[in-house]
């Protein structure tokens, strides 16, 4: 896939934090009840935030308590390139002032992989409630999916459909999976997100797959530590 098509597909994804800024309304009515996912059991932070990291194929979150494994062929982000995109200076790399300055953003790519022949992907990030709501205690994975849908209707430009959401164990952890049918000019396939609340943040995984058969093949490629 060719790089501004790969660049569609992020701007599609990690939109600068404004997913939150449409309100605090509720979903999940249509596609059943509230997510397993906000249970306080979820929503506890486990350690101090941080960046997980990539050794080979396999990336490795000890915040979210996932690992995820490359599939054969594909590649991670570097993090000079993830620092492109979050618009961090490279200067930071290694640095105990790079921590701060990631709390300090709205959105925090933590990891991405991608087969640059198909542009199948995986995003991995955390939105930072901290600086979006005003009660990020109280915030739920629900409110998320709602202020994403209200971001989604406000696109003139892209017709963001949803055809599911349920809970699901990914990695050893319950994250309630939505997926959205997208239509933008003469382009259409689906994006998968997969939602769960950790301390105050909303972490986020999204899949895009050219072939929607991939999905639970990129599933299985997640395991808890």
């Amino acid at each position: 896939m060719k790089k501004a098509a790969i660049a569609l597909i992020l701007s599609l994804t990690l939109s600068g934090g404004m997913l939150t800024a449409c309100g605090n309304g509720k979903s999940g009515e249509e596609f059943g009840s509230a997510s397993q996912a906000e249970s306080s059991a979820e929503i506890q932070a486990p350690r101090e935030f941080e960046r997980g990291t990539v050794s080979g194929d396999v990336f490795t979150s000890a915040y979210a308590g996932i690992s995820l494994t490359a599939p054969a062929g594909w590649r991670f982000y570097s993090e000079k390139e993830l620092m492109k995109l979050m618009n961090l200076s490279l200067e930071l790399l290694g640095t105990e002032d790079l921590n701060k300055s990631l709390l300090e953003l709205t959105v925090v790519y933590d990891a991405m992989v991608l087969d640059e022949s198909t542009g199948n992907n995986v995003i991995i990030g955390y939105e930072n409630l901290a600086l979006e709501v005003p009660d990020p205690d109280d915030y739920t994975v629900t409110d998320y999916i709602s202020a994403l849908d209200g971001q989604f209707a406000l696109d003139l430009t892209t017709a963001h459909t949803k055809t599911a959401e349920e809970d699901i164990e990914l990695g050893g952890s319950t994250y309630r999976k939505v997926v959205y049918s997208i239509q933008r000019d003469t382009s259409s396939f689906q994006q998968y997100y997969y939602l769960r609340k950790i301390g105050n943040f909303i972490h986020m995984i999204i899949m895009t797959p050219r072939d929607p058969e991939l999905v639970p093949v990129l599933e299985k490629q997640f395991s808890g530590l």
